[in-house]
């Protein structure tokens, strides 16, 4: 979910009620965004830290994971652009929210992988896409339908 995509259900919302239940997500998404975006130098920064070097790539993976990266924002703009033909704000959400919920699973799963000094960035970065999802719960609660999506690993 990215602000962009929570300014489309904005302007979707039935009526005052459900448009400031919507505004009042923004802090928790802007914290997703900051800790999506901040995500890999924390990480690095804390492997300096601790006397490891940084992750390394050779040219050719280095190409090969800035093609992911250019499909992902392309995949990403897609999508958003595909959210503005629902006529329902908690469609949308509801849209969102299943991503957002396959996103904590992941990073879920990742954190046996994390060395020790990583897994509190980690599980933050959990954290705060937890309480997005818990946002996204309390507006369909109310204006939709919620899911319960939780991992028991953290």
């Amino acid at each position: 979910m990215n602000l962009e995509q929570l300014e489309i259900a904005i302007t979707k919302a039935a009526d005052e009620k459900s448009r400031a239940a919507l505004q009042a997500m923004k802090p928790a998404l802007e914290a997703v965004v900051h800790s999506d975006s901040t995500l890999v130098q924390r990480i690095e920064a804390s492997k300096i830290g601790r006397g490891e070097g940084v992750t390394k790539l050779s040219k050719r993976k280095k190409q090969e994971v800035d093609g992911y990266e250019r499909d992902a924002v392309e995949l990403g703009r897609k999508h958003t652009e595909s959210l503005k033909k629902f006529q329902r704000a908690d469609t949308i959400i509801r849209i969102v929210q299943g991503g957002l919920a396959q996103d904590i699973d992941f990073w879920g799963k990742t954190l046996k992988h994390i060395h020790k000094a990583e897994l509190p960035i980690v599980q933050e970065h959990i954290a705060v896409k937890r309480k997005l999802l818990e946002e996204t719960n309390k507006f369909l609660a109310e204006f939709g339908q919620a899911i319960d999506r939780r991992s028991n690993n953290f």
